[in-house]
């Protein structure tokens, strides 16, 4: 079906210009329907990858991903539309999807993963003027704390131009912040910003974070995958280095629900710090592995193992340093230096 999509997109936009990035450019088919003059600048951008097909507009601020397996968003159908696909073409698409997704047989689920909490997340919008770092890259953006949010991720091992965003804007320092969407089923429901630089400074937040209640980073894509491990972390960048799940501040029980309901081995990698020892609580109480990797004393959490170690090395020490026994944990995490300090 991706290829098929693909080719209908190409088919109705002809002209489309492919940029090093990836990027194809032509002017944008939604401006004009969204209150906004006709795009002569080709500011519309449209990714074909295989994680699915991102539509992007610089000047009327769109923005929509179809991932494959899952049925069109509303946003996306717009697009369609806007883009001159026939009505019943389009239709029929959506059908020939949710024939797809509907026979899709999960490999490892033994029952159903959505709770109740989860149909509460609902749509978001980002911030506004946000906009991947690549297109802000492919548009010469020149501004300091652009410049600044690349160089940050780049020195943090991090730098995917097509997953982080930025914007301008000024509120709440957004400019001065990296932005990383939360997606659930297709759609954004949130998204945290952190500072470009690092700051003693305790009345400046790190972090400025927009999410539902009961919140759990990343968890949609565990469902989709077919590994035997989820590596639990306390922070999203943590989780986001090693594909896992991040709880996002306290672990109630709703959060361990949905965690558990994965049908997984869960492995807890708790930060150096008294946020993480209150985690290795939960994980106890739970049943979970917990990991004590050997890392160096300047290492306090998976995101900063990936950069100092590589992801390869960062994520097996997780798998390799996972304890399950509950006296061993105990013990592993009182001969931890870090120990709640």
């Amino acid at each position: 079906m991706y290829e098929k999509v693909k080719s209908i997109i190409l088919q109705y936009i002809p002209g489309l210009r492919q940029t090093p990035s990836g990027w194809h450019k032509q002017n944008c088919v939604m401006c004009h329907h969204r209150g906004h003059r006709p795009d002569q600048r080709q500011r519309m951008g449209v990714k074909f990858s295989s994680d699915g097909i991102g539509v992007n507009c610089f000047n009327c601020k769109f923005s929509s991903v179809w991932t494959p397996g899952t049925p069109f968003s509303k946003k996306f159908m717009f697009f369609l539309k806007c883009a001159s696909v026939p009505p019943g073409d389009i239709k029929k698409l959506q059908f020939e999807l949710f024939q797809e997704s509907s026979s899709l047989k999960p490999q490892k689920f033994e029952h159903n993963t959505t709770i109740d909490v989860i149909s509460n997340w609902e749509e978001s919008d980002l911030p506004d003027n946000a906009f991947p770092l690549s297109f802000w890259a492919e548009n010469n953006c020149t501004d300091p704390e652009f410049l600044k949010c690349v160089d940050y991720l780049d020195s943090r091992r991090m730098l995917y131009p097509d997953t982080f965003y930025w914007t301008p804007e000024k509120r709440f320092m957004m400019n001065q912040r990296f932005i990383l969407p939360f997606t659930h089923n297709n759609k954004i429901v949130g998204y945290t910003a952190r500072l470009n630089k690092n700051t003693k400074n305790k009345r400046l937040p790190k972090y400025h974070n927009n999410m539902p209640a009961q919140f759990v980073y990343n968890l949609t894509n565990q469902q989709l995958n077919s590994r035997e491990f989820v590596i639990v972390t306390e922070g999203v960048l943590d989780a986001f280095v090693c594909d896992g799940v991040g709880v996002m501040g306290e672990l109630s029980k709703e959060k361990i629900d949905m965690i558990n309901m994965l049908n997984k081995t869960v492995i807890v990698c708790p930060d150096r710090d008294y946020a993480g020892y209150e985690l290795v609580n939960a994980a106890i109480e739970n049943g979970w592995y917990v990991s004590f990797p050997k890392w160096h004393s300047d290492v306090k959490d998976l995101a900063k193992a990936v950069e100092k170690y590589g992801k390869y090395i960062a994520i097996k020490s997780v798998l390799d340093y996972r304890v399950s026994n509950k006296f061993e944990i105990k013990l592993k995490r009182k001969m931890d230096k870090f120990k709640g300090e």
